[in-house]
């Protein structure tokens, strides 16, 4: 164990005494080309939550005295998805503020590196942590959303199944019951969650040097299923099968999406693998151009940073 503890110390100390290794701006590079990507995947996680929750709330209101079993299904599936919707963007909160330290952290890096005129780049230990954090957070959303389509395809199959059986009874025009509800909620649900598309967009828009974020692809879909409700030449089988379709192909399509781009930044890992030289005593230098170059992209990967916003 001495012995062990003997020979890093002076492996460190040898590591110290070489030439600095050479490194460039594009070893230690930023994602600033996916921030955008991730604005707008955030925009897409927040539109399923309020889709749910209305949703939710539209069924919470119409109780059945006597809940039979489908409704009983329908509801507890909602219950499910709108947890899964907030989980999902709790992690996506996590991933932001971890990038969003770690932004700050090489900012603060590289600033050192230039004021002393060296282009030597300090050691920092919370770059490893905050990679560890990173790839933890981003796993989570990965099972929150796969989860979440899994259980949003669960549901559309009992809603499929259960209109089909009604068919097979009588004629869907004439059905009272609660399952057509669901598809009258929806409609109001659909609105409320086009709107919030503009919301966000004022809250939480930004815009830096040529990237814009536009609006949430659900959000758009939704009020497009609006304008073809409000048109009125539809009938209820149609709304219907509208809802269905929105639910089935829209949601897990760009949730999936959404997941994504979320978990592609890759600038932490690049990171840690400079780091690992470190630990080990080796110095790690840029040159005066090399430095100003990395500066200059983690100051525009920090100032973006800051302004993306999940809650």
């Amino acid at each position: 164990m001495f012995r062990m503890f003997l020979f890093k110390t002076l492996s460190k100390g040898v590591n110290h005494l070489r030439p600095p290794l050479q490194i460039t701006a594009e070893d230690i590079k930023p994602d600033i080309e996916e921030i955008g990507a991730m604005q707008k995947a955030i925009k897409e996680m927040q539109v399923c939550k309020e889709l749910f929750d209305g949703w939710g709330e539209q069924l919470d209101q119409s109780r059945s005295q006597h809940m039979g079993d489908l409704e009983s299904d329908i509801r507890s599936a909602v219950s499910n998805l709108r947890d899964d919707a907030d989980n999902a963007l709790r992690a996506c909160d996590d991933i932001v503020k971890s990038q969003q330290t770690l932004s700050r952290i090489m900012t603060r890096r590289l600033d050192h590196a230039a004021e002393h005129n060296s282009g030597v780049l300090r050691t920092s230990p919370e770059v490893e942590l905050l990679s560890d954090t990173i790839c933890s957070h981003s796993a989570e959303l990965s099972t929150y959303v796969g989860t979440m389509i899994e259980k949003l395809n669960g549901l559309v199959n009992v809603i499929e199944n259960a209109k089909v059986e009604v068919e097979k009874k009588t004629v869907w025009q004439r059905i009272c019951g609660w399952l057509k509800k669901v598809c009258d909620f929806m409609g109001s649900v659909f609105f409320n969650a086009a709107n919030l598309c503009f919301r966000i967009g004022g809250r939480y828009g930004f815009t830096a040097g040529s990237m814009f974020v536009t609006s949430s692809a659900l959000a758009l879909e939704a009020s497009a299923v609006c304008d073809r409700f409000a048109r009125g030449n539809l009938k209820d089988d149609d709304k219907f099968d509208e809802v269905l379709r929105f639910l089935k192909t829209t949601v897990p399509f760009e949730a999936t999406k959404a997941r994504e781009s979320l978990v592609a930044f890759q600038a932490h890992q690049r990171l840690v693998q400079v780091e690992a030289k470190m630990k080990n005593g080796r110095r790690v230098k840029l040159n005066k151009g090399e430095v100003r170059e990395a500066q200059e992209n983690w100051d525009v990967q920090n100032g973006m940073m800051q302004l993306v916003q999940v809650r």
